[in-house]
């Protein structure tokens, strides 16, 4: 006789009831975490760009959406305004008033012995006003100016833009002026030599910094400069239409009485109808150099080619001053 055990079936419904709850409970926090985490960056959102905070109404959400469509709308008219505000920020160019220039000048110069160190202030403030001025004779006034206080900065024993070298056995202008990075003729104009002649323990005056070109088209103006000082300004013609090049560019080539190949013709330099004058400084824009001229009635025109034209003498004496390799900015 076989025998069966049947076995007391246990309730289902407790633990049912237990997982209901569980499942409850996480999708209670589940959605608690969802709901708040986008309304608060919203909120943050709202308090940069919006007047209004987000909310989830719908009346609401309404007018968040016609508050952005008006900002929209507007934004144009702000963005035409800023830039106006931007625009007037641009710095004005300040007044030139040449009698404070001429105060302090003389005020420097009637110091006995004169206070060559302050004689920079007045070079410096000069040289502020003579590239925004827009002026003729006011340009001519502060380059007159400058030349009276180069004197003594640059041509005088007493000033401060250069260094004394006591010649040595063996040296020459032209290798001292390698040395140091100048051509013989700047060093020559500083010294007031009339030749190149110079004797063992003669101390000559080396300026400081290189050399360098700023032409201005604007002014018809050359300046030639040494660091960031101006020692020299020259008068020039440029090129029709506005042919003349700009940017910044190095001394490549010098020659002095150069030919001139125009119209598949080579004219010999020195001939009568040959128009670069007296002397070419070749620039690295190909075809194009700073020259003499047959026509110095050009000079401050918009005249030739495009290179950029100088009358002979003064020509020769920047010719003279330049090394090769010497920047030339155009602007």
């Amino acid at each position: 006789m076989s025998s069966m055990i049947h076995k007391k079936k246990s309730n289902p419904w407790p633990t049912i009831i237990f997982i209901c709850f569980i499942a409850m409970a996480w999708y209670w926090h589940s959605n608690k975490e969802v709901e708040t985490k986008p309304v608060k960056q919203e909120t943050a959102i709202q308090d940069i760009i919006l007047p209004t905070p987000i909310t989830q109404t719908k009346s609401k959400t309404k007018h968040v959406i016609k508050d952005i469509k008006k900002t929209v709308k507007t934004l144009p008219k702000v963005v035409k305004q800023a830039k106006i505000q931007d625009a007037n920020k641009k710095t004005i160019p300040q007044k030139i008033d040449m009698t404070n220039i001429d105060e302090l000048y003389q005020q420097i110069v009637k110091q006995e012995p004169p206070l060559y160190n302050r004689f920079k202030e007045v070079r410096d403030l000069i040289q502020k006003n003579i590239f925004i001025c827009t002026d003729k004779q006011k340009l001519a006034d502060l380059i007159n100016k400058l030349e009276e206080v180069n004197k003594y900065l640059i041509y005088h024993a007493n000033g401060s833009d250069f260094q004394i070298y006591t010649v040595k056995p063996g040296d020459s202008l032209a290798k001292i002026g390698k040395l140091f990075g100048h051509n013989h003729g700047l060093i020559m104009k500083v010294n007031n030599l009339t030749s190149t002649n110079i004797r063992i323990g003669q101390e000559l005056r080396i300026p400081l910094g290189m050399v360098s070109i700023v032409i201005i088209k604007k002014q018809y103006k050359l300046y030639l400069m040494l660091g960031k000082n101006i020692i020299k300004a020259y008068d020039i013609g440029l090129g029709k239409m506005n042919s003349t090049p700009e940017g910044t560019f190095i001394v490549t080539t010098k020659l002095i009485d150069p030919e001139w190949t125009y119209a598949g013709k080579v004219i010999p330099g020195g001939a009568p109808d040959n128009e670069l004058g007296t002397r070419w400084i070749g620039i690295s824009e190909k075809g194009y150099g700073i020259h003499g001229t047959l026509y110095p009635e050009t000079i401050g025109k918009s005249a030739s080619r495009g290179c950029v034209r100088l009358i002979n003498k003064d020509v020769e004496d920047l010719f003279a001053m330049v090394p090769r390799k010497s920047t030339v900015i155009i602007k």
